[in-house]
């Protein structure tokens, strides 16, 4: 086999490898844009009398936006305690109604982004 035939072999495996590739991507498109809209540049600093450098790490959120594991643990030897009225955290994506708004301002607390309104309720599980 001479040169030109190897040249030919490997243009002809690297455009199929990139077809390929790209063929994964474009079935994959979803879950690929999800991942890298949950990547978070955070500025961290590093402080050395020799030298002081930023850096900016990429950071992904830990929990699931839909989580798939129920925990059912009992609490307070199953005796039913009481939770006072809250706010909560929602996941991204998720804002508080005008009901609950409402709810927190009577209270005297403004929801921030993502957060909702908790009212009163009795709990004896985890």
């Amino acid at each position: 086999m001479g040169k030109k035939h190897k040249t030919g072999i490997l243009i002809a495996g690297g455009a199929i490898a990139a077809i390929g590739a790209g063929y994964v991507v474009y079935k994959n498109w979803d879950p690929l844009t999800a991942i890298f809209k949950g990547i978070k540049s955070e500025p961290i600093a590093i402080n050395n009398p020799q030298a002081s450098v930023k850096v900016a790490m990429p950071v992904m959120d830990v929990l699931p936006e839909n989580p798939t594991e129920v925990v059912n643990k009992i609490i307070n030897h199953g005796e039913a305690f009481g939770v006072c009225e809250h706010l909560r955290n929602l996941p991204k994506g998720r804002n508080a109604s005008a009901m609950k708004t409402a709810l927190a301002s009577e209270h005297g607390f403004t929801l921030g982004t993502h957060q909702t309104w908790v009212e009163n309720y009795l709990k004896n599980c985890a």
